[in-house]
């Protein structure tokens, strides 16, 4: 359960905590593993020389004052390598600079920082690289800085473009699925409407008004009426064993002729009364495993039955914290969305004073804007959380999904 960031430690008296894959952070560690694992089985400088000196060559491990560190894993023949970049703090490092152990071309096959394990939004990055460029580009002009400074700055935003055409292309297929999801038309065009602050002013009520009750749970429902069913056909078993008692009754009329047909005729009534009783002692055993089959089937849908009511209880447990916990982040975002303004609106009268540069101006405006990504994230999380509970409880209002047209 590490690979997806469990909160328990692992046990093998259960299963793993699955219904944490809902809560995208959980999503992202998971990708995160999953990414590292095919790179693993994709490169064998990290498995080649595991037990040899050889595979191994640091590059930087005394940078203690920033936290980073770097080395490089070499292949069995020393023709291929990686190079890995640690840095232990959550502040970006854009300018960092790294030796290398060959002058040749070096791409970028992963990164912890990328958006879709949890980093910094991708479209800022480039816009932030972007900038550097510009500002390298003047001080070249102005004979601070060299031609390998600017070519580097244009590098990283050149680097940058694949992930802002995947991260569209993932835009593009999330829309895809939710027409598919509604029944609508393909090529039908859609756009986003409303915001997510516009959720907050109800949060709080909903969360007191929330009830974890699984009454209305499908699931549970279903497995109640094939556990009814089941007890049913036990006890149709266990009635197997019963003494059986059979009325019989018959009434019938004789006629007896003494010459030609229908001439003469001397009717008689006739009628016998019988009572049997039939008690069950031997049939070679098959009653009886019929009867075990049908208990043990019973039994099983039993604890079918309250395995899942304790790991729906558990889920919905973990939904309702879940919204819980991003009530109280949303409060907290909120006061670092109204901080990191005021500190933008403080920078942008000093950089027009002269009191501070555009890059000192574009830091603050990147603050802000992570304060507000961090803000509608919570917000964003408090929905997930609520739809998941809505999910397993089976209360989902159904009629807030339909969609009304307007001639």
């Amino acid at each position: 359960g590490q690979e997806f960031a469990q909160y328990q430690e692992w046990s093998e008296a259960r299963e793993l905590d699955w219904y944490l894959l809902a809560e995208e952070k959980h999503q992202q560690m998971q990708g995160w593993v999953r990414e590292l694992l095919h790179i693993y089985k994709k490169h064998p400088c990290l498995y080649d020389l595991d037990r040899s000196y050889d595979g191994f060559q640091w590059i930087n491990p005394d940078d203690a004052d920033r936290s980073i560190f770097s080395f490089v894993r070499y292949d069995e023949n020393k023709k291929k390598s990686l190079l890995f970049v640690m840095n232990f703090t959550p502040m970006e490092r854009a300018d960092y600079r790294v030796g290398v152990p060959r002058k040749k071309q070096y791409k970028l096959i992963l990164n912890s920082h990328d958006e879709k394990f949890g980093g910094k939004d991708i479209v800022e990055n480039r816009e932030t690289a972007k900038l550097n460029a510009e500002v390298y580009k003047k001080k070249f002009k102005n004979g601070s800085a060299s031609e390998y400074d600017v070519l580097r700055a244009e590098v990283q935003v050149k680097n940058i473009e694949p992930s802002i055409l995947d991260m569209e292309n993932t835009i593009r297929q999330a829309k895809l699925q939710l027409k598919l999801l509604m029944g609508m038309d393909m090529a039908l065009n859609i756009k986003v409407a409303g915001n997510l602050s516009e959720h907050q002013d109800d949060m709080y009520k909903n969360v007191l008004d929330t009830n974890i009750s699984l009454e209305n749970n499908s699931t549970l429902r279903s497995l109640d009426l094939q556990t009814d069913y089941l007890k049913k056909a036990l006890n149709v078993q266990k009635a197997a064993w019963y003494p059986t008692l059979a009325l019989t009754a018959n009434y019938n009329w004789t006629s007896i002729t003494n010459g030609p047909i229908f001439r003469n005729i001397n009717w008689n009534p006739y009628s016998t009364v019988g009572v049997a009783l039939s008690i069950p002692i031997f049939q070679g055993g098959r009653r009886y495993n019929k009867q075990k089959q049908a208990e043990i089937a019973y039994r099983e849908m039993t604890w079918q039955r309250e395995n899942a009511e304790n790991s729906l209880k558990l889920q919905a447990q973990a939904q309702f914290d879940s919204m819980q916990k991003s009530v109280s982040q949303i409060e907290t975002n909120k006061a670092g969305v109204e901080q990191a303004a005021k500190a933008n609106q403080i920078m942008e009268k000093s950089f027009r004073i002269g009191a501070a540069s555009y890059l000192d101006l574009r830091d603050s405006e990147n603050a802000l804007m992570s304060a507000r990504l961090a803000y509608y994230q919570s917000i964003y999380n408090y929905l997930v959380a609520q739809s998941n509970l809505s999910y397993v409880l089976g209360n989902t209002n159904i009629d807030q999904y339909k969609t009304t047209t307007n001639n």
